[in-house]
């Protein structure tokens, strides 16, 4: 067993030293620092919509105090009825055609002012409601803001870019295509662009930590007097809907952590370029370390008890390997395109778990990886041990409804005998019939 203990990492160029270094670098990449990142130059387009507000605080409270949201105008043409649906949807579908500003359209009022003619208002919005269904469904991350103040600043290359300075995460909803588009926000805290924060941080400028109970327009007029002594640099309370992938900046935050406090697991270490003594797995990782060559004619069925398999999918003998691999606590990576089982050696894997009484913790970064896998766990009756935490589905009254439903599941199950000992017995007999071709008999 080796000792990962962190005096081991101490010191001025020690290992510690090079892995925060080697992390430093990970952040880096991972955060795009340039001009495509709108976290940090954002462009007024036709994927925002800028709204008008005369008191940033009171606008907010506003939209937290509305439990169903508040609603945008909504417009359709005066050349059509309104009982056409179809016409509604081909209005907002159409979203390249350039804007008529002087065609008759009915208007009915919203309780959001917008910066944009209602034509256009209903298509942006339909863009971005498009865009953030489509990262919830497929990585289960919500990337609609509302950007409260807008920072100018200059890079380093002397390039002028406006970035938001809060975020407050949100959501647009409406009840079908004849009816407006509601704003609500969501339950999560107002945010500090931490990705601009960070930038700014490398330019000389550390911006104050944003403390929620906080008034956002007195936050605002501190960044004000920050940025104020630098030539081009300043801030506006201008708000606008828009979409940011911040997802990335969560994984800088966990980075962060390990580059600060330290790293002790010899996993980390190595993908950090560290040369390694691997912890002692003992005896129970010596199958996985066997070729496929040492393997030939069933002489896997040698090593893997089958009394204490538990397999509720089909697993060929690479996937068994697998299955023992991770059973066993070792470090592995699995490869393969489409088809070849991954899904299906996951869920093996997981239901062995189940079996020796351990937890799994199973991520994903999209949500289909997910469903595919709980899906074959549901196919098995295994699902009541499953709790999704993706998306939308971890929050807390799904979260509730889940608990609920395991706890409420039947615990009784069916008493069977099963016939091990005639099993094995065919099992010899099979592979002595493989053996027979593959090496003449001769093991």
């Amino acid at each position: 067993m080796t000792d990962t203990t962190s005096d081991e990492f101490d010191g001025s160029g020690s290992p510690q030293q090079r892995i925060a270094d080697t992390i430093a670098d990970w952040q880096k990449r991972l955060l795009q620092l340039d001009r495509r990142n709108n976290l940090l130059y954002h462009r007024h387009t036709r994927s925002s919509v800028p709204i008008i507000v005369d008191d940033v605080d009171r606008f907010l409270v506003r939209l937290t105090d509305a439990r169903a949201g508040l609603s945008f105008q909504y417009a359709e043409r005066k050349s059509r009825k309104r009982e056409d649906t179809d016409q509604i949807e081909s209005l907002e579908e159409k979203r390249d055609e350039p804007v008529n500003r002087d065609e008759p359209v009915n208007i009915r009022p919203g309780d959001i002012d917008a910066d944009c003619q209602p034509l256009d208002l209903q298509r942006r919005l339909r863009n971005l409601w498009r865009k953030d269904r489509e990262w919830e469904e497929e990585q289960g991350l919500n990337v609609l803001f509302l950007a409260v103040g807008l920072l100018t600043w200059v890079d380093e290359d002397d390039e002028e870019a406006v970035g938001p300075i809060l975020l407050v995460p949100c959501d647009l909803h409406r009840a079908s295509p004849r009816d407006p588009f509601f704003l609500r926000r969501e339950a999560d805290e107002i945010v500090l662009n931490v990705t601009l924060a960070h930038k700014l941080s490398l330019l000389g400028i550390e911006l104050p930590t944003f403390d929620p109970d906080r008034a956002p327009s007195d936050y605002l007029s501190e960044v004000q007097r920050l940025v104020s002594v630098r030539p081009g640099w300043g801030t506006t309370n201008d708000i606008v809907l828009a979409t940011f992938q911040y997802s990335k900046m969560a994984m800088w935050e966990d980075l962060e952590q390990l580059r600060l406090e330290g790293v002790a697991h010899e996993l980390i270490r190595a993908l950090c370029g560290e040369d390694v003594t691997w912890r002692d797995q003992g005896s129970a990782g010596a199958v996985f370390m066997k070729s496929v060559d040492e393997l030939k004619g069933g002489l896997l069925d040698d090593f893997l008890d089958i009394r204490k398999q538990f397999l509720v999918l089909p697993a060929d003998h690479s996937q068994l390997l697998a299955i023992e691999a991770a059973r066993s606590g070792q470090h592995m990576l699995i490869h393969g395109p489409p088809g070849t089982g991954k899904s299906q050696t996951i869920a093996n894997i997981i239901a062995t778990f189940i079996a020796d009484g351990k937890r799994v913790l199973f991520v994903s970064e999209k949500t289909a990886a997910l469903d595919v896998v709980k899906h074959r766990l549901a196919e098995c009756k295994l699902d009541v041990f499953c709790m999704d935490l993706h998306s939308e589905r971890g929050r807390k009254p799904n979260v509730y409804a889940q608990l609920r439903e395991s706890l409420e599941a039947r615990r009784t199950g069916t008493s069977t005998t099963f016939d091990y000992d005639g099993l094995v017995a065919r099992r010899v007999l099979l592979n002595q019939v493989v053996e027979l071709f593959t090496n003449g008999g001769h093991r």
